[in-house]
């Protein structure tokens, strides 16, 4: 069995997708489902058969929705703006808490 370009782009928007389930870091796990829905988008669209609409219109709803969660983060991570004690803190014993999880304990403290 030979592979088409064609084949390999669809087993590279599945490897990309297996791939995102493996990370911990969710900014980084969504970025791979992005780059999947982009990629799977292309290769449903340059089927032999002619593009699956349905699987297109899915694939784009999930990549729409995961830029949406990513601006999200990347808003959350900039307003927080910890002091030198809480930074202090964070980093010695909260390590394994994003930032902003961190903030969210810290305000349940106060």
């Amino acid at each position: 069995m030979s592979l088409t370009l064609l084949d390999v782009v669809g087993h590279a928007s599945f490897l990309l997708t297996a791939l995102s389930f493996y990370v911990r870091d969710m900014m980084v796990l969504r970025a791979l489902a992005i780059v999947a829905g982009l990629v799977g988008v292309g290769y449903n669209y340059w089927l032999p058969v002619g593009p699956l609409w349905l699987v297109i219109f899915w694939l784009s709803v999930f990549v729409a929705i995961n830029a949406v969660r990513i601006i999200g983060i990347v808003l959350d991570r900039r307003a927080i703006d910890f002091n030198e004690e809480e930074s202090e803190l964070h980093e010695t014993v909260f390590q394994k808490f994003s930032p902003v999880e961190f903030m969210k304990l810290m305000r349940v403290g106060e």
